[in-house]
């Protein structure tokens, strides 16, 4: 659990950084590439998801489990690909003047998929789908997970689970799971290793996982007591902080399945932070209380960071190195991360 000036630094950083944002990567960063952002069709993915098109991926993938709103995000992100390409035309006089080139590739398609993380059926369905996507070339080359949801009250998932642990953690972590061994076979065709990112939470560290081992070792298991609607963790945040945490634990052990003989990851994976954001995530919780709807139209704008400017930070999760392998975004040892060096 985080100490409670941890917690303070913390959030006087995601204040700093609301009010200054952290600079984008250089123009061009993903030039050429395929990235896929599950949960992309609002908020904090459909940032992420534009900031790549802007900055050169020759293709998005962007997922919901609503067709509709995946179809009405990727109309969005297909005018914003248009408009980099007419921009560069524009800026080359209609065409590529002699001995000149575009700074970077400027069309970029942008493909809709669907993804229910609360099925596991459909997380299936979409792993085979995804392997098919420039397969024997490489495969993905950033792949971010961002989907996740916030409740208010105990909502088990089609799949016997409280949402939040089927959605934030299992469904994750099934669809890695599933990804990984093709990602792994594609390496070969790759001049370097892709990259996987996850969404997480400083929410995470407000758990107290000093019992956690008493129930594993009891038979019970954590995911079991987490489950059982008697033990739903009361409070704003329901059992978001739980499941986060979770997925934290649980990428540590897709860390180590990554890396090869020599040491050096075959997929480098990251988490990242991106710290207080307003989106549609919070949604719930604020319609649960009288109170928070009064409240809520002071505080979130005044302290919480834009989708834009915290989907900043997650795009940094495609842009590490092999050495920033499982680096959190959130250093504080010293350590220096994509996003640092952005600061």
């Amino acid at each position: 659990m985080a100490s409670i000036t941890q917690i303070i630094s913390w959030i006087v950083r995601d204040i700093y950084h609301g009010w200054n944002p952290l600079p984008l990567p250089p123009a061009g960063s993903f030039g050429g590439q395929t990235v896929c952002v599950v949960g992309g069709s609002t908020g904090l993915g459909l940032a992420a998801a534009e900031h790549c098109v802007n900055l050169g991926a020759a293709e998005v993938i962007i997922t919901s489990r609503d067709m509709h709103r995946v179809g009405v995000a990727k109309e969005y992100l297909e005018e914003k690909a248009q408009a980099n390409a007419n921009a560069a035309a524009a800026a080359t006089g209609g065409g590529e003047a002699a001995g000149s080139s575009p700074p970077f590739r400027t069309e970029c398609r942008v493909r809709a998929m669907i993804l229910d993380m609360n099925r596991y059926g459909s997380v299936v369905a979409f792993a085979n789908a995804l392997k098919e996507i420039r397969r024997g070339q490489g495969g993905i080359d950033f792949l971010l997970f961002n989907a996740a949801v916030i409740q208010a009250r105990y909502r088990p998932s089609p799949e016997g689970w409280q949402e939040e642990l089927q959605v934030n953690a299992l469904g994750n972590v099934l669809l890695a799971l599933l990804l990984l061994p093709w990602l792994r076979a594609e390496r070969r065709h790759r001049a370097a290793p892709a990259h996987l990112a996850f969404t997480t939470s400083s929410a995470s560290l407000s758990n107290d996982a000093s019992k956690w081992e008493g129930w594993s070792a009891s038979g019970e298991g954590v995911l079991n007591h987490w489950n059982k609607e008697e033990y739903w963790p009361p409070g704003l945040s329901g059992g978001y902080p739980v499941s986060k945490a979770l997925l934290m634990y649980a990428e540590r052990e897709l860390e180590k399945l990554v890396v090869g003989p020599d040491g050096k990851p075959w997929v480098i994976i990251n988490s990242m932070e991106p710290g207080m954001v307003k989106t549609e995530i919070q949604r719930h919780v604020v319609e649960s209380s009288s109170f928070l709807q009064f409240l809520a139209p002071i505080i979130i704008p005044a302290v919480f960071k834009t989708s834009e400017n915290g989907a900043r930070i997650l795009i940094m999760g495609g842009l590490t190195t092999e050495e920033e392998h499982y680096a959190h975004s959130r250093q504080s040892d010293g350590e220096e991360t994509a996003a640092d060096r952005m600061e």
